[in-house]
């Protein structure tokens, strides 16, 4: 919901339906933007083979624009946010987690009820079961994620507290 689906030089789609949503629009983060259009309205996937591998550099226009790209990142994840759950309480904290990896132990349980609404407003998008294996392997990894962003929370917190014993005792920076 808030960084692309695709990887962009290497996708297909129908000419179709680049019509039907007029193609990319005049902004930054135009390809996400325009994926996150089709996405709503179309079935799509990935496959699963690598057909390009994309470098960055300094000169990158994703590098140049960041901060132009990251707040059209934003209002487009607001629009994504509120097409899966109708509403917009609560897409910061969900934007915190999904976009930056920021995730309080008080929040993970908002943030998986969050998850779950979005998971099946896709599952009734695709016409799927909520326990075919692909769906519950793709639980697992947002699980995972979640996870994760909560123990990389503590490590901080556990640094931040340990630091000045550490220095004290060891007479070196943590």
């Amino acid at each position: 919901m808030s960084d692309t689906y695709f990887c962009h030089p290497a996708t297909m789609f129908r000419r179709n339906i680049a019509l039907q949503y007029h193609g990319y629009r005049q902004k930054e983060a135009e390809d996400f933007d325009f994926f996150s259009r089709i996405i709503k309205g179309n079935k799509t996937r990935n496959i699963h083979k690598v057909l390009l591998h994309y470098r960055e550099h300094s000169t990158n226009r994703s590098k140049e624009a960041a901060q132009a790209i990251g707040l059209s990142v934003k209002t487009i994840f607001l629009d994504n946010f509120e097409y899966y759950l109708g509403t917009k309480k609560q897409a910061d904290l969900f934007f915190a987690f999904q976009h930056d990896g920021e995730l309080s132990v008080k929040d993970f349980l908002t943030v998986s009820k969050l998850n779950k609404r979005i998971i099946q407003k896709i599952l009734s998008d695709y016409h799927k079961s909520y326990f075919s294996w692909d769906v519950l392997s793709c639980i697992l990894v947002v699980l995972y994620l979640q996870c994760c962003a909560v123990v990389h929370r503590w490590i901080l917190h556990v640094k931040t507290i340990v630091r000045p014993y550490y220095q004290k005792y060891f007479g070196k920076k943590l």
